[in-house]
């Protein structure tokens, strides 16, 4: 008989279904992290929190409004990402009904700064003809085809897929840069 993934009680599909909400991670050594599940690596067992903290402008004493808890905004927040690591923990709950809410997934990749656009396949198509475009109009040797992936620059330079600054592979710190500014000025476009 399969033993059953677990996380503190949890199942893989229970922890699914608590992504966005409100969760206590306590320590081996007592200390606790609170924030909102973000995700789980299923196989090292690793739990991501987002965690947001306010911040108050202490010249203004004045009560600001209270925002309605289906609108959420990160302007008086500062948020941050935990990762906790199965071996330093000692239990995971949640505090679905104490009234915290939940975060969507987009809510939450949004504040972590992921765009679903980054990954979409049409995207990813579109980044590369247009970065391969830009190098043809000013003469740079590009090497590009439907079957390779990855476009390559003079020979020395190689962009992989998703076709963004970081995803540039090249030993000549002078050349990576220029390439990444070029690719940074097709994202502003």
């Amino acid at each position: 008989m399969n033993e059953e993934w677990q996380l503190f009680r949890n199942t893989l599909r229970e922890i699914y279904v608590q992504l966005g909400s409100f969760c206590n991670v306590t320590m081996l050594n007592e200390k606790m992290y609170s924030g909102y599940l973000y995700t789980v690596d299923p196989e090292t067992r690793t739990v991501l929190i987002l965690q947001q903290q306010r911040y108050h402008q202490e010249r203004s004493q004045e009560r600001q409004p209270s925002i309605p808890s289906n609108e959420r905004s990160v302007l008086g927040s500062v948020w941050t990402m935990v990762a906790v690591r199965m071996h330093a923990m000692k239990d995971l709950e949640f505090q679905d009904n104490k009234g915290l809410g939940r975060l969507t997934l987009e809510e939450m990749d949004s504040i972590a700064h992921i765009s679903r656009k980054l990954y979409d396949p049409a995207d990813i198509q579109s980044r590369k003809n247009r970065l391969v475009a830009m190098l043809r109009t000013k003469c740079i040797p590009v090497e590009s085809t439907a079957d390779d992936k990855v476009i390559h620059i003079m020979n020395s330079v190689h962009v992989h897929p998703p076709y963004v600054s970081e995803s540039i592979e090249c030993a000549n710190d002078v050349i990576r840069e220029r390439v990444k500014g070029m690719i940074l000025r097709l994202q502003e476009t």
